[in-house]
């Protein structure tokens, strides 16, 4: 059984949902699960089976962390030193407009990201995660909880790299 954090948020939107069904998933093959929010109120308008902590008080002795949004990965990093995950459901810049500071500092922190590897959800971020040098393994939206497994989790990174064709 693996202890396994995810830090994200709790607000009432889609990538919350598969957060939520990530961890209820884990949770009920057997493993110790949290999610660390950085919202004010814990997630209450889903049925979840775990403990919930805020950012200011996450716990400690995790084997595996997933920062579920390019903001959050360096604290994924900072709360173990086992595994730390990036969780990418969307390119979080894209939030955003194009070329200003809040576009340039996410897209910078998505490349100098200290996570061991990255979870996507489309083969277009795989690319970028790759092309960033990152380690990459991708998900589906949909989640086969039935494929959770009771036994510890093993990440075998580095992963096959994407190959990529350089436009002009």
């Amino acid at each position: 059984m693996s202890k396994i954090a995810y830090i994200g948020p709790s607000g009432v939107f889609g990538g919350v949902r598969a957060i939520v069904a990530h961890l209820n998933g884990l949770a009920e093959r057997g493993h110790d699960v949290t999610l660390i929010g950085i919202d004010q109120q814990p997630v209450n308008w889903l049925p979840v089976r775990f403990p919930q902590r805020h950012i200011s008080d996450p716990g400690s002795g995790y084997d595996i962390v997933v920062g579920t949004a390019v903001p959050t990965w360096a604290d994924a990093r900072r709360l173990t030193t086992a595994r730390a995950v990036g969780f990418m459901q969307m390119a979080d810049w894209l939030f955003s407009p194009k070329g200003s500071p809040g576009y340039t500092d996410t897209l910078k922190a998505f490349l100098s990201a200290p996570v061991d590897g990255v979870m996507v959800v489309s083969d277009w971020l795989g690319k970028l995660a790759n092309e960033a040098g990152k380690p990459v393994a991708r998900i589906r939206n949909g989640l086969d909880t039935a494929l959770f497994s009771k036994d510890p989790i093993r990440c075998d990174l580095p992963l096959p790299r994407l190959p990529l064709r350089r436009h002009a």
